[in-house]
């Protein structure tokens, strides 16, 4: 059995995470996930029809994520917007009300 200390840590990885008029969460969500990124990794936010699309661009470019936009909402929609607009081989998911531990 291998420690998580013995893993080699993968290769850049892209995080997608959908949201949809919760730029309150949203913003904290971002600031956990850009606090355990590395420079190599992509951040990946996707508008999931926005009433408030403002609110949301802004929390994405305050954590310098890319910003997709899906015109229909659902969750699933903007998931797979996310994945197919990512540019590694991992992508992650995380959803906008998660504040993810420093080491995730």
């Amino acid at each position: 059995m291998s420690r998580a200390s013995d893993v080699a840590p993968p290769g850049a990885v892209s995080i997608v995470v959908p949201t949809r008029d919760r730029p309150v969460q949203l913003g904290k969500c971002l600031a956990s996930v850009r606090a355990s990124v590395r420079d190599n990794d992509e951040l990946i936010v996707v508008d999931s029809a926005s009433h408030a699309a403002t609110d949301v661009a802004a929390q994405a470019a305050r954590a310098d994520a890319r910003l997709m936009r899906c015109e229909r909402p659902g969750v699933d929609r903007a998931r797979n917007v996310g994945w197919r607009a990512a540019t590694h081989d991992i992508v992650l998911f995380t959803d906008d009300d998660v504040v993810v531990d420093q080491g995730w």
